[in-house]
């Protein structure tokens, strides 16, 4: 045996394909496929999922925003009404004595 050479029965598993390491390598193959294809699955949900999301959030804002500006109205309205009260009484009527 030479000094710095490797013995047959000691060979690499890389270099050394047994019918048992093939099935081996097979099954490790089709792990990564199955990993790949839940992987690519996953990210499709996830994308369809935040897309939902941005949807229904635009929706949500676009709904409050049109409550805001009718509540912007309304207040407007009242404080226009309390003036006018204020005034018909000559400037001595209390605003908030009012409403209770």
């Amino acid at each position: 045996m030479k000094p710095h050479s490797t013995p047959r029965h000691i060979a690499s598993p890389i270099t050394r394909h047994t019918p048992g390491s093939r099935g081996v390598e097979a099954s490790m193959s089709a792990v990564q496929h199955a990993v790949e294809a839940v992987r690519a699955e996953t990210e499709a949900d996830t994308h369809a999922i935040l897309e939902r999301l941005d949807g229904s959030q635009r929706q949500k804002l676009a709904l409050l925003q049109h409550d805001l500006s009718a509540l912007m109205i309304d207040i407007e309205q009242i404080e226009g009404f309390v003036g006018e009260v204020a005034v018909g009484s000559g400037g001595g009527a209390q605003p908030l004595a009012l409403l209770r």
